[in-house]
């Protein structure tokens, strides 16, 4: 929790949280992706446009995000509890070609699936993007609405199995961070089957990721990790994966 007070003067606390506004003028012909669905492009000057970004939803300031570059992207639109969810698939154009989207697409499908029956809840955002991005100096993280990989995740060779799987349980970690840890208010519960010999009250805190503790966020992503395992097998022995690599 230490990235978006280099953007914008806030407390850093997971606790703490509050409805993020963004305004970005960049590039008119550049992608440009926050938390919340990017809006209509305004023109404001030659070659240049203005996106005004509607309110987020009240999040820890850890997870805003703003992702702006001349990227490419495959769209979809899954239906989930709370109806249809755009989803978007980004990476620099010279990626494209190697973007495996339909299997992400799928992948993702299954995991917005898993985690809603397993939570008895709709996913809680309003979109879902998935962004892979250049030098980036961590594998992904779990921006609300706007997930960031590594593009290494593009693959542009033949890779491992193993690699391929690592990939998977990483798409469904992020995603199962969409709930864990973004949880807001005292209705914080998860099935004692799914985290089993967790007290109720550790489970809720888990779900707010109320603390700084290096403990508490060591098991919050413990936990993800474990809900993404919980599909990662029959996901990818369903998977294109398998014949496209072998």
């Amino acid at each position: 929790s230490a990235d978006a007070r280099r953007a914008y003067a806030c407390f850093e606390q997971p606790d703490l949280k509050a409805a993020f506004t963004f305004t970005v003028t960049a590039p008119a012909h550049w992608q440009v992706v926050s938390n919340s669905p990017t809006p209509d492009a305004e023109p404001t000057g030659e070659g240049v446009a203005t996106w005004r970004f509607s309110p987020t939803p009240r999040i820890s300031s850890y997870i805003t995000a703003l992702v702006a570059g001349p990227y490419d992207v495959v769209r979809d639109t899954p239906t989930s509890r709370r109806g249809e969810v755009p989803l978007g698939s980004f990476c620099r154009k010279s990626l494209t070609p190697y973007l495996d989207a339909d299997i992400l697409f799928d992948l993702t499908k299954r995991g917005f699936a898993f985690f809603e029956a397993e939570f008895d809840c709709a996913y809680p955002f309003e979109k879902y993007d998935q962004i892979f991005t250049p030098e980036y100096n961590m594998g992904a993280m779990e921006n609300a609405g706007a997930v960031t990989f590594n593009e290494v995740y593009v693959f542009r060779s033949r890779v491992t199995e193993a690699l391929v799987e690592r990939r998977s349980l990483t798409l469904l970690h992020e995603l199962a961070h969409m709930i864990l840890g973004h949880c807001d208010g005292d209705d914080c519960t998860v099935d004692e089957a799914l985290l089993p010999n967790i007290p109720p009250y550790t489970r809720g805190r888990l779900l707010r990721r109320q603390d700084l503790d290096s403990e508490t966020e060591i098991a919050a992503e413990s936990l993800a990790d474990k809900l993404a395992a919980g599909i990662r097998g029959s996901v990818f022995a369903e998977s294109a994966f398998s014949e496209i690599f072998g």
